[in-house]
């Protein structure tokens, strides 16, 4: 009797399938002279399986992070934070673009005005 070979099936791949983004504050009024100010930034990033996730902060002034790493050893939620000044007042939006291994863009948006 002969042994039947068996197909090999691939194991699953743990994907990314939450993002939460928050901004603190959302929205500041200042005096006009009271510049530059700073935002905090917090991602909630899940996955359903051992992983290890790439992401890059962009922000709507063109600036653009690092590539990041953040290793999960199961499923779960890990949090990531960064910070961000902003020079003048404006509508202003930051993303957590998540590049592997499957994309997302998660945006928040926040507001920096001024009274002089």
């Amino acid at each position: 009797m002969g042994a039947t070979a068996l197909p090999v099936v691939q194991a699953p791949v743990a994907l990314v399938n939450k993002v939460e983004l928050f901004v603190e504050p959302n929205r500041i009024s200042v005096d006009c002279t009271q510049f530059p100010q700073t935002f905090f930034f917090e991602a909630q990033i899940t996955t359903n399986g051992p992983t290890v996730v790439s992401w890059q902060w962009e922000a709507s002034t063109g600036a653009v992070s690092d590539v990041g790493d953040i290793v999960f050893e199961a499923a779960g939620t890990q949090v990531i934070n960064d910070y961000y000044q902003v020079n003048g007042p404006n509508d202003y939006w930051v993303k957590l673009h998540v590049l592997a291994p499957n994309e997302w863009i998660e945006q928040a948006n926040f507001r920096a005005s001024c009274e002089p």
